[in-house]
């Protein structure tokens, strides 16, 4: 069967259930329903075509064939969880992101100067906004530093 035709997280699934022995308290680890979880067990039975793991009692002993697949499902799940948060990591050194900040004009004074220096920690291109206008507090710290942080884009009355 090719991976395509395959949905990922019902291996995710499989080592809660393998982890837990129970069908209960994998549903509970991975905060899903009982129900979800006997559904996504019969469809990794369906792909393995193997019952995967069998009742005793109240505890899921894993099947020989669980037994040989859990060391490699376990390293692929970690591999996918470092590729995602190497994905997702901030880095301020190269980051070319946009932020934008809504707060009332009141909070200007008091919150968009301590942003400055984050933004001088930020080599590249890091650009913010404020739904409200520039408080004066900001537009002369930034006047100072030679640099304008933030530029009004216009009022949100909510």
């Amino acid at each position: 069967m090719h991976i395509s035709r395959v949905d990922l997280n019902l291996f995710v699934v499989f080592d809660a259930i393998y982890a837990e022995g129970s069908i209960t308290r994998a549903s509970q680890r991975l905060n899903l329903t009982q129900p979800a979880v006997s559904h996504a067990l019969r469809r990794l039975r369906q792909t393995f075509e193997d019952p995967l793991f069998e009742r005793r009692g109240h505890t899921m002993i894993p099947t020989p064939l669980a037994r040989q697949a859990v060391a490699t499902v376990r390293e692929a799940l970690q591999r996918r969880e470092i590729t995602l948060n190497k994905a997702n990591r901030f880095d301020p050194a190269t980051a070319t992101k946009r932020f934008t900040v809504g707060m009332r004009n009141h909070l200007e004074p008091a919150v968009l100067p301590s942003l400055i220096p984050a933004r001088e920690l930020c080599v590249s291109q890091v650009a913010g906004a404020c739904l409200r206008g520039a408080g004066s507090a900001l537009a002369s710290a930034a006047k100072e530093r030679g640099q304008y942080l933030f530029r009004r884009i216009g009022s949100y009355n909510g």
